[in-house]
């Protein structure tokens, strides 16, 4: 085989091998598809959208932090647009139980996933604001256990060893008391 044969042969290979880690990353962001020219005037504009924003707090709770970040950025948008305004999903964010939160402010996203997901699949009749918050502080944990240097954070290991041992719901009740 020529010099130049092989050259070429090893392009040909390298070029695959790229177009196919590139196709590899992009099916493995897999984001869900966002609705085009949704407005959200009234209670049912909102309403339409809870299986769709159910989709997106899955995928955002399931995907590491590093990964997709430009589809991690619109669907947190969208997100947070059909939470700012819809009637039925209350999620208060209460910084008493995030010693964190100064630290390491973008795991408020996490946070608020975690309890808009507790408010979308839980009957409202039976949702308590200590459950919304374990739901929020367990997604906390899953997304910095998936990032090392948030690993390392004191407050997010003692986070982790409080889900742990099932001790979270009454250290936030003991929080709450102040």
């Amino acid at each position: 085989m020529e010099l130049s044969s092989k050259k070429s042969y090893f392009n040909l290979v390298v070029s695959v091998c790229v177009c196919l880690f590139t196709t590899q990353v992009a099916a493995q962001c897999d984001a869900p598809t966002l609705p085009n020219g949704v407005v959200f005037k009234n209670a049912s504009d909102y309403r339409s959208q809870d299986a769709k924003v159910a989709e997106c707090l899955e995928w955002l709770l399931n995907k590491n932090s590093f990964e997709c970040s430009a589809q991690r950025e619109a669907v947190n948008a969208f997100v947070l647009v059909w939470l700012s305004g819809h009637p039925d999903v209350n999620v208060e964010v209460e910084t008493q139980v995030m010693p964190f939160i100064d630290r390491h402010p973008e795991l408020l996203f996490p946070m608020l996933h975690g309890s808009a997901e507790y408010a979308l699949r839980t009957n409202k009749k039976e949702q308590t604001q200590v459950n919304a918050l374990v739901s929020g502080l367990k997604a906390v944990d899953r997304y910095s256990r998936s990032d090392k240097a948030l690993r390392k954070d004191p407050d997010l290991k003692l986070l982790h060893k409080r889900i742990r041992k099932k001790k979270i719901s009454s250290w936030i009740v003991d929080q709450q008391k102040g």
